[in-house]
């Protein structure tokens, strides 16, 4: 199974990812800064990572395009900024 995990960076982020891909998922995550992996399963072949703002709908549509293009998208929902 393909998982995304917003905020991979974080604490439960990590640990989420961690625990996934200990259970062979496909673990593809989104951060808004680069990463300091506090996890050494995560550090060298660990899951794909793309840093972009959720709050930018388009940065999120090329980051999941970019993760292997082998996604189904049927309806992108609105972002709005308040």
């Amino acid at each position: 199974m393909r998982c995304l995990i917003t905020g991979i960076g974080g604490f439960v982020g990590q640990y989420l990812a961690a625990w996934l891909l200990g259970r062979g998922e496909e673990v593809i995550g989104i951060t808004r800064d680069e990463v300091q992996w506090h996890r050494d399963e995560l550090r060298n072949g660990g899951p794909q990572v793309f840093v972009c703002d959720l709050l930018d709908a388009s940065e999120v549509e090329r980051a999941i395009d970019r993760s292997s293009g082998n996604h189904s998208r049927t309806r992108w929902p609105s972002f709005r900024t308040t």
